[in-house]
């Protein structure tokens, strides 16, 4: 029997894995998974994952777990560094690597041109919470006693590895060789390639947790009853992200709250619903909207999104993937960017979303989205070819294409004898 390793970096990585492994288990994959804190654990756990606490171990060293599970693949994300150390014990013992893009990329090279200031800032103030969070703690362990357990103790291996540690501040983590990456489309793989990936490491497949939206019947009237909206009025979501800290100063995310929302209070037949992403706190909201004397929005954050998005009549956002998940439902989107800076996502520049840039346009551009028809139809065009782009083929299968990959990957461990479908993936 094969065994997969799936250590999850986020929630939609385990929602999107969650549809992967019914394909896994025709082949008979043993599955286990490392839960990095308790978070994760109780994501595993609602999607009925076997998992082990990473604290089970009792190691710092990546290479001790990876010999004691003596897996035959590893699903894995490169976005911190506890996930590092295991990509660098699995290129050294030759293990397979794979990490299933669960978002809309672009090239991401302009955000890691940091100051020094900022660089030194962010290593200040990671060393001070180091002294309060035990994963932190565990997340640079792991990567100092894997690293040198790789590279040997030397003067040459420290230098490497202050260097590497000072990548980490840069607001996107480093690619590293050997790692496999299933992007959704052509899109995505062309900018990876840009951002220095090597072309054979990437295979379009779509996206697994994007099935769902072609398996099942949505209802408007649960979401109507969940979130107590009125009936007689229209869904406008804002789907936001954790910017603030990130890619923004909160002055900047308090700006961009307040401009939605001052807008919104034009279309009384409309209610606002904030769609909160995972990593955000629904405090925070509250708090900012008391702030600002407005209790017309609907804040919400566990919230069915693909039900929620079925029933909206537009949505809102600065660059989340929830823009791309909007088109599959056929809804209209503006994205919003305020900050002066070129958009992180091709949404508008595609021609199939509005972009806003200055807030005296947001009340017009909403106008246009909701009952303009030619505006309509355009974005209707642009959207077709703009999901094929992101997304690929959209016919309910990306986590076949990504069960038929990890195959492919493993190669000669599958047993001849296997009904094993031809490998549906592109290059």
């Amino acid at each position: 029997m094969n065994k997969i390793l799936f250590i999850p970096f986020n929630s939609r990585e385990i929602a999107q894995f969650s549809f992967v492994v019914p394909e896994l288990k025709k082949y008979q994959f043993e599955i286990l998974s490392i839960a990095l804190d308790r978070e994760k654990q109780d994501l595993l756990r609602e999607k009925d994952f076997y998992f082990k606490n990473i604290q089970d171990y009792k190691t710092f060293n990546a290479f001790e777990v990876l010999k004691q599970e003596k897996p035959d693949l590893i699903i894995i994300d490169f976005c911190i560094p506890i996930l590092h150390s295991f990509i660098i014990a699995a290129n050294h013992l030759n293990i397979p690597l794979l990490q299933i893009d669960g978002g809309v990329v672009t090239d991401y090279s302009e955000l890691k041109k940091t100051s020094i200031f900022q660089k030194a800032f962010k290593i200040f103030r990671g060393l001070f919470r180091l002294f309060f969070s035990e994963a932190k703690r565990r997340n640079y362990l792991f990567y100092l006693f894997t690293f040198f357990a790789d590279k040997g103790v030397s003067v040459s291996s420290f230098k490497t590895f202050v260097l590497n540690i000072i990548k980490f501040t840069s607001p996107l983590p480093e690619y590293i060789n050997g790692l496999n990456i299933a992007v959704m489309g052509p899109f995505g793989r062309d900018a990876y390639i840009k951002m220095g990936v090597p072309p054979e490491k990437l295979f379009i497949t779509g996206q697994p947790g994007f099935d769902i939206i072609w398996q099942r019947k949505f209802d408007k009237e649960y979401i109507i009853e969940n979130l107590k909206i009125p009936k007689d009025k229209g869904i406008v979501v804002l789907a936001t992200q954790p910017l603030a800290g990130y890619l923004w100063e909160k002055k900047d995310w308090e700006n961009f709250v307040r401009v939605v929302i001052d807008a919104m209070d034009k279309f009384p037949k409309k209610q606002l619903v904030i769609k909160l992403h995972p990593d955000e706190k629904i405090e925070e909201y509250q708090k900012l909207l008391s702030k600002l004397k407005y209790e017309k929005a609907v804040i919400c954050q566990n919230i069915d999104l693909y039900e929620l998005l079925s029933a909206s009549d537009l949505l809102l956002t600065v660059c989340s993937t929830v823009g791309l998940e909007a088109m599959l439902f056929d809804k209209p989107v503006i994205t919003v960017n305020l900050t002066g800076k070129p958009d992180l996502f091709p949404y508008a520049e595609s021609g199939a979303a509005l972009g806003v840039y200055k807030e005296k346009d947001l009340v017009p551009t909403i106008k246009n989205a909701l009952y303009n028809q030619e505006v309509g139809k355009k974005l209707a065009k642009a959207r077709k070819k703009f999901i094929y782009e992101q997304a690929y083929i959209q016919d309910g299968k990306a986590s076949e294409r990504v069960a038929n990959l990890i195959l492919h990957l493993i190669g000669k461990k599958i047993n001849k004898n296997s009904n094993k479908k031809n490998i549906e993936i592109e290059q």
